[in-house]
């Protein structure tokens, strides 16, 4: 499921870990930034650790882990631990981790990070909204910039491919023609920046070059304590599950196949008419073959 950074305060109740950790991030020590990515990392030490294992794989001392605690809104590493506990137990009950823990081949261990993708990308409760509201900046924005990185970039690219389909002025922007590409984003624009560990440096900076030129920026990345997090407007964190060498497109293809949809729904008529106009220059050009 897609996590949405927060516009405001946290119910601890109802907040999921990642929203604690994005709302804390500007607040965390160096040393209580290591422990948040120990509960990112490892979420089974956090949730079966105890407070010496946790300390040590943090790199800091029992002391630190208790006033991380505190600092999410906890009362003492006890109660984070609890809710940590039924974070793994909710990802453990995810159909793809039950397909997981039966042994196969490489085929269906590629079938099962699909399925965990697929989940991984569709947006349910309090994203919803979110989303919505995306999709509208995304329709009425003077302009639409998207970037990337390399194993990141099927996302971005669908994502380019169907706004272009419905409005003008969407453009895809390679990161290393970034610092030119980019001199023209302003107030009125939207970019969407899309990147996931080992987070790219030239991708990173070109989201905080958007954000000084006041672009309203959308990062779709891995969660709270991505470098992305704290140049973006609003952010959706993905669980990219790994396939071979690479990690999963799925998740990030589906989140932008959403988005497309609200947009032409957002639009409407204006969108029919936007693809009227492309299927008449498709025909003028001898596009497509089926058309013959």
């Amino acid at each position: 499921m897609a996590l949405v950074r927060p516009t405001g305060g946290c119910e601890l109740s109802t907040a999921p870990l990642d929203a604690l950790l994005a709302e804390a991030r500007d607040r965390l020590t160096p040393a209580e930034l290591r422990l948040a990515q120990v509960l990112v990392d490892d979420p089974a030490l956090a949730a079966f650790g105890t407070v010496a294992e946790v300390a040590a794989a943090g790199g800091t001392s029992g002391p630190t882990v208790v006033r991380f605690a505190g600092k999410l809104g906890f009362d003492g590493w006890t109660t984070l631990q609890e809710r940590v506990r039924g974070d793994v137990a909710r990802r453990l009950a995810r159909p793809g981790d039950r397909l997981r823990a039966a042994q196969g081949p490489a085929l269906q261990s590629a079938r099962d990070a699909a399925e965990d993708g697929l989940a991984a990308g569709l947006v349910a409760g309090e994203d919803e909204q979110a989303l919505a509201q995306v999709a509208a900046r995304l329709a009425t924005a003077d302009a639409v910039w998207l970037l990337s990185g390399e194993l990141s970039g099927a996302t971005a690219r669908v994502l380019a491919a169907g706004l272009a389909l419905l409005r003008g002025r969407v453009r895809l922007v390679e990161p290393a023609e970034a610092a030119l590409s980019l001199a023209d984003a302003g107030p009125r624009d939207v970019a969407v920046v899309v990147d996931f560990p080992r987070h790219r440096r030239d991708v990173t900076a070109a989201a905080a070059r958007l954000a000084a030129a006041g672009t309203h920026v959308v990062a779709m990345t891995d969660g709270p304590l991505s470098p992305l997090v704290a140049h973006a407007d609003r952010w959706f964190g993905l669980v990219v599950p790994a396939v071979g060498p690479a990690d999963s497109a799925v998740p990030g293809v589906v989140l932008a196949e959403l988005l497309v949809a609200l947009v032409a729904d957002e639009l409407g008529t204006a969108a029919g008419e936007r693809l009227e106009r492309v299927e008449a220059a498709w025909d003028d050009a001898g596009t497509h073959l089926a058309d013959d």
